[in-house]
């Protein structure tokens, strides 16, 4: 029996068709989320068992430095395409729109991959001490233009309510990384440069998928109106968004930057093996973010806030009692589930129940931010995640040369703390909603 048969009697008990979607589409958006996180640890373990945790890091780290690029050539766009969808539902404008932001980014991706290639030796070697990361580099770049391209496409897809398409797409990803990885691995025989060719060998089969599938929806869409849809309108919508990204961007990466400056490699490796792990709690988080950030847009902008309130309240029950039994696993077991990676990893114990806190305190936040820049309140947001970011940095820089990679942990969690506490400050005030959720203190405060 499907699961969406399953939830019929609760659909017919609640007649709450919000709380239907949320469930339905949560459901496959978390199963999506624990099948592609279950191949992307297996990649992980393959790695760090073949390679150890300087390859991890080299990885990881050239990730990092390409994130900064794909973040940059996106301008925002795969939030506000959400945006837009919500608003341009029945209009023409919104194919109009979305080729514009893909001629964009795809363009300025190119800029940034062809003006940064001749620093990548430089990048390496005097940054973070390492030559070989310049082969992770050169190889991971050339795909940077198609992770742009895709990923814009897969929040339009999302946004049109194709949840399970979108996430489908989305997370298979880490399906075809792992196939790529023990092909190199096994059959091919490849050497330490096997997680970049996989990487840009997936990135390339989900570029496909996302381009053949976005271009069959837009001929299936029928539109009843034409509107006019500026650059500068899109920009303007999409820019608050791309900085608040870019401080995200900056909160998710200074640690390992920071990490792979002051120290090397391999303690960078270490870390994201914990990070990754540490992302596990808040992965119901991320699962209900995918249906309620256009479930916001929708109830917002049509001024059905009875309904608004109702899907705050559920989802983020939801998000909590499912968060709070991982934070205590890794309280009781960090030790062993890190020893699964290998004995070196086993240091990362304390950064995992670090990160962890600041994951669950994220989780218990609920969809806040995804609800500020869902309401037109994406400046605020912007400012919120600004000072956040400001505090990442300087806590790292104070810290990591003194404590390693647990400074990072701590600088990161604290982080993440923060902005969702000032973000749910703001929405207590400005909509009297409280966002989040706790046992016996939440009760009946929306």
């Amino acid at each position: 029996m499907k699961f969406a048969q399953l939830l019929t009697p609760f659909k017919t008990k609640t007649k709450n068709k919000h709380f239907y979607e949320i469930l339905s589409g949560s459901f496959w958006a978390f199963l999506l989320k624990v099948v592609a996180m279950f191949f992307s640890y297996v990649s992980t373990l393959l790695i760090s068992n073949y390679f150890g945790p300087r390859t991890v890091g080299l990885f990881n780290l050239s990730y990092a430095i390409i994130s900064i690029i794909t973040l940059i050539s996106l301008m925002g766009f795969p939030t506000a395409i959400l945006r837009f969808t919500g608003e341009f539902r029945n209009d023409r404008a919104l194919a109009i729109i979305l080729k514009k932001m893909v001629f964009l980014s795809f363009t300025i991706s190119l800029f940034f991959v062809l003006g940064f290639l001749p620093f990548a030796d430089y990048v390496s070697t005097k940054l973070f001490h390492d030559q070989r990361l310049k082969d992770f580099l050169c190889i991971m770049l050339l795909g940077t233009p198609l992770v742009i391209v895709y990923t814009i496409f897969i929040e339009f897809i999302r946004g049109l309510g194709l949840v399970k398409i979108s996430e489908t797409i989305r997370n298979s990803i880490s399906i075809f990384k792992l196939f790529f990885i023990l092909l190199l691995i096994f059959v091919l025989k490849c050497n330490d440069l096997t997680p970049a060719i996989a990487n840009i060998s997936a990135t390339i089969l989900v570029f496909l998928i996302a381009l053949v599938y976005t271009i069959k929806k837009l001929r299936q869409l029928q539109f009843t109106k034409v509107t006019s849809v500026s650059y500068r309108k899109i920009l303007n919508i999409s820019f608050p968004m791309l900085v608040t990204a870019s401080m995200f961007m900056i909160m998710s990466l200074t640690d390992k930057l920071m990490l792979g400056i002051f120290k090397t490699p391999y303690e960078v490796g270490i870390y994201s093996v914990a990070l990754k792990l540490a992302t596990i709690t808040s992965m119901v988080l991320t699962a209900i973010n995918t249906i309620v950030a256009p479930k916001f847009s929708e109830l917002y902008w049509e001024y059905n806030l009875e309904d608004l309130k109702k899907v705050i309240r559920f989802s983020a029950k939801i998000i909590f009692f499912s968060s709070a039994p991982i934070l205590l696993i890794y309280f009781l077991f960090s030790h062993q589930i890190l020893s699964i990676f290998g004995k070196e990893f086993v240091q990362g114990a304390s950064a995992l129940i670090i990160l962890s806190v600041g994951q669950f305190i994220n989780s218990a936040s609920g969809s806040v931010g995804y609800f500020l820049n869902m309401t037109g309140h994406q400046k605020v947001f912007r400012n919120i995640v600004f000072i956040s970011s400001f505090v990442n940095i300087v806590l790292n820089y104070l810290l990591i040369p003194i404590l390693g990679y647990n400074g990072a942990a701590f600088a990161t969690a604290f982080s993440i703390s923060l902005w969702n506490i000032m973000a749910l400050v703001y929405a207590k005030i400005k909509f009297k909603l409280f966002m989040g959720y706790l046992p016996f203190i939440t009760k009946e405060i929306i």
